[in-house]
């Protein structure tokens, strides 16, 4: 079970380390390394705040998730016809390759249309 180990996860290792099984036996249980359930027990055996979970360190994003939204949807409803006419309207103190980047986790990927050559009947 490796990445993020659930609550109720937590909760469960716990418990078997207050039974008094060993931390070798509760790592097999649940299939994670030994070191890792040490970690857990050492951490909420005292508060039992299983859900507890630290904020992240760094800065907070700029452009959040719902301004995310709010800018596919003014894409969508062309009310924006690109990120800098969405800079311009929604988000003056954001810059346009912050939007660009954002937007391309939502699947917008930006670019320029390519001319076409004009086709006469010559041709």
């Amino acid at each position: 079970m490796p990445g993020y180990t659930t609550p109720t996860t937590k909760a469960r290792i716990c418990r078997y380390k207050a039974e008094g099984l060993h931390e070798t036996e509760i790592a097999e249980k649940f299939g994670l390394h030994r070191t890792t359930v040490l970690r857990i027990v050492k951490r909420y055996t005292k508060t039992e705040d299983y859900y507890n979970i630290k904020p992240k360190p760094g800065r907070s994003r700029k452009f959040t998730p719902l301004d995310v939204h709010l800018a596919v949807h003014a894409l969508a409803r062309t009310e924006a016809h690109d990120v800098a006419d969405l800079q311009r309207k929604y988000f003056p103190e954001i810059n346009a390759q912050t939007i660009r980047t954002r937007l391309k986790t939502c699947g917008l990927n930006a670019y320029v249309r390519r001319t076409k050559p004009l086709l006469t009947e010559a041709h």
